[in-house]
């Protein structure tokens, strides 16, 4: 008997980007930004008279314009955490990280930093509030050794939306390397999972306690 996982059993759930109502600092730089665009185009383009200020002021609105974007969260990509670990799904691509890859989660303004082995994911927190809280508390009850103190989330947490688990896409398995053995996988109905960190074996060699965070795969075989 054995919990550790098939690729095929793997669930996930997705977390949309929501926008709140916009904040007052966010909306006054919004406005001010598409201003200086009104205000550069005009100068640039409309008076006559070639200013340099014009595509100044056209850039700096941008510039603020984007930031403004970024800050509400607008085309901010869906994310993504199960039994495989975390990604946001891009559309074109899904980046993941799984959760023994997880080296460190820091937050530095409205920004959520997830660094992985090989890989990084930056999360805007106000446009995944309910997913980021949803996230601190998966790695707060998952075995992760992390290089720094997990960051809080002030103010109230929207509650959880009930959502449908989802098979997961997009992982790949094949070419990786079992983490007992260090065989490389080369058919995914081969593999297995660690439940809790995600960890990759070959079916044949499965160990007892997964290796990275002793959570049981198997049972030893009865002695005789």
């Amino acid at each position: 008997m054995t919990s550790a996982m098939q690729p095929s059993e793997l669930r996930e759930r997705r977390f949309s980007a929501s926008f709140e109502p916009i904040p007052k600092p966010v909306f006054a730089l919004a406005a001010l930004s598409a201003a200086a665009v009104g205000a550069g185009f005009y100068d640039k383009f409309l008076t006559g008279v070639q200013h340099d200020e014009g595509i100044w002021l056209i850039l700096l609105g941008l510039f603020g314009v984007g930031a403004a974007a970024w800050r509400l969260g607008l085309g901010a990509p869906d994310l993504l955490l199960g039994d495989a670990g975390i990604a946001v799904d891009r559309a074109d691509e899904v980046e993941r990280i799984p959760w023994f890859e997880l080296k460190s989660v820091t937050r530095s303004g409205d920004s959520l930093h997830l660094v992985g082995d090989s890989r990084r994911i930056t999360l805007p927190i106000t446009a995944h509030r309910v997913g980021v809280a949803q996230l601190l508390s998966e790695l707060r009850s998952r075995p992760i050794t992390l290089t720094e103190r997990l960051p809080e989330l002030s103010g109230p947490i929207p509650d959880c939306p009930v959502l449908l688990a989802q098979p997961v896409r997009g992982l790949q398995i094949t070419g990786r390397r079992c983490a007992a053995s260090h065989l490389p996988i080369r058919l995914e109905r081969d593999a297995r999972l660690c439940p809790r960190c995600a960890q990759l074996y070959l079916v044949g060699e499965l160990p007892v306690n997964c290796t990275t965070c002793q959570t049981p795969l198997r049972q030893e075989p009865a002695a005789t």
